[in-house]
């Protein structure tokens, strides 16, 4: 059977849930039908903060996908918590007492990678390289 997410073959079918290979597929599918066929979307090979902070610096964008979290503001307060599935989140930082700053909705947030009271590591970390140079 052929690795379609190796292949970068992008299927137009509806899926249901977020395996990692759906949440690629999709995101590829998105960029291609707005113009934009020269991106590579793929899962990264180590989930560190060193790791996420090197594709940031390369220029990346880095989503995470996180179930059971909640979301704080800048004074630390939780102004959000999801216990029912997950959520995608664009990470624009790594800061130092190891929090991530993250895009959710358009917002600001922190996000504590390693969980909280109920919640659980982020499970899928997705690097989108967009390739904007001319040929």
């Amino acid at each position: 059977m052929e690795d379609v997410a190796a292949s970068g073959k992008v299927i137009d079918v509806e899926t249901r849930g977020t395996s990692t290979y759906a949440m690629q597929n999709r995101l590829t599918h998105y960029l291609n039908s707005h113009g934009v066929s020269n991106s590579d979307v793929r899962e990264m090979d180590e989930l560190s903060d060193k790791s996420i902070k090197k594709q940031l610096n390369k220029g990346n964008t880095v989503v995470i996908y996180a179930d059971n979290f909640k979301l704080y503001n800048e004074k630390g307060k939780a102004v959000f918590s999801d216990r029912i599935g997950a959520h995608g989140m664009t990470v624009t930082d790594v800061n130092d007492d190891g929090t991530y700053t993250v895009s959710s909705w358009g917002e600001k947030y922190y996000y504590k990678p390693d969980g909280d009271e109920y919640g659980d590591e982020p499970f899928t970390y997705v690097v989108i390289n967009v390739d904007t140079t001319d040929d």
